[in-house]
């Protein structure tokens, strides 16, 4: 699989219910990949979730877990602009601030 890198620089990518049958496939792919860095698993099966981490260690992307309901969507946004925030920060995007 190749993932296309922007920049050239190493790619972090969070794979939104990781830890289900098609997620789980996709992130077994990604951390496989060439360009990928990390891949984290979002997800609320944090059990099945640390299993698929465990198992993918030896890949070439680093794999974490992150618990994520996608059901709780303020929680959820708050989530992810908290695990994307130091990238834009070093990306120095300014225009993305969180309002609260």
């Amino acid at each position: 699989m190749e993932v296309l890198q922007k920049g050239g620089v190493p790619m972090k990518i969070i794979v939104l219910g990781g830890a289900g049958d098609m997620g789980s496939r996709a992130v077994e792919e990604l951390a496989k990949a060439e360009g990928v860095e990390q891949v984290t698993i979002a997800d609320r099966n944090l059990e099945a979730a640390h299993q698929i981490a465990n198992r993918l260690q030896e890949e070439k992307a680093k794999v974490d877990v992150k618990s994520v309901d996608a059901n709780d969507h303020r929680a959820w946004w708050r989530r992810c602009v908290v695990m994307m925030w130091p990238h834009l920060r070093s990306a120095r995007s300014t225009s993305l601030k969180p309002s609260w």
